[in-house]
């Protein structure tokens, strides 16, 4: 109901959820969920309608019931800690409009699965949790052997901020996330041929770093040369790295390119 929510800056700014329905329908017109609108809420699910763009930090905070969040298409940014302490949240889905994430926006969350340009990320997949190094994010954050428990708390959160942060903020550095790691999910996410200009751009950047993990996937190469990641000033280092690891196959793709 209309009612159950402040809205300001004719109808475009939603302040404050005060409803007691178990699932939120957002009124349509509304751009921004402002910071902490629904924080503690008791709420289990959310619609968001298309017009949303922007989600500000601590928009969902503390609504320990909601289970998924699914944002659509439309949304460009997400502040820090948006969805912090959700303690059961599922799933949650990313739109390819998002062009910014916030530092931490699972902060003290519990996300079983992310989703993002459709590749699905399990939380519980081993390897997105036991290539981090556990050492430094113990000096980070202060913890001693005693609190073995809370830390791997810590690294969750961590790889669940940290995914889309890479994916659609573009940040190749600077992150937590062993660069092996980062590889891996930036070719589970290349499968899926996003057109994103900051994911194509991060690409572009380190194609050096990322080339030699994709020599067994002609589609993806013939799509990074289509939407111009690889260039006629960055082809003959591909050339160079698939010569280096005897990819014949994609040296002569590349050879035989509309940039040679």
């Amino acid at each position: 109901m209309q009612n159950d929510f402040l809205i300001y800056d004719n109808g475009e700014l939603l302040s404050k959820y005060k409803g007691k329905d178990e699932v939120a329908v957002i009124p349509n017109g509304v751009n921004v969920i402002d910071g902490g609108a629904f924080s503690n809420c008791s709420i289990k699910g959310v619609v968001i309608p298309k017009g949303v763009t922007t989600i500000k930090r601590l928009a969902f905070s503390f609504c320990n019931q909601l289970k998924e969040i699914v944002l659509p298409d439309g949304v460009t940014t997400i502040e820090k800690e948006a969805f912090c302490n959700l303690r059961n949240i599922c799933e949650v889905t990313f739109p390819n409009s998002v062009t910014h994430v916030g530092n931490d926006i699972f902060e003290y969350a519990d996300p079983c699965q992310i989703t993002v340009f459709g590749e699905i990320f399990n939380l519980d997949e081993e390897e997105l949790h036991y290539e981090y190094d556990i050492e430094t994010i113990k000096d980070d954050y202060g913890y001693d052997e005693e609190e073995y428990t809370a830390l791997w708390e810590r690294v969750r959160f961590i790889v669940a901020s940290e995914i889309p942060a890479l994916l659609l903020n573009g940040n190749y550095d600077d992150l937590y996330m062993p660069e092996s790691l980062r590889r891996d999910i930036i070719v589970r996410a290349l499968k899926h041929k996003p057109k994103h200009e900051n994911f194509l751009n991060m690409v572009k950047r380190d194609i050096a770093k990322i080339f030699k993990f994709l020599l067994k996937e002609s589609d993806i190469i013939k799509f990074l040369i289509d939407n111009e990641v690889i260039t006629s000033q960055n082809i003959d280092e591909c050339i160079r790295i698939a010569r280096d690891n005897n990819a014949a196959e994609v040296e002569d793709l590349l050879k035989n390119s509309k940039l040679r």
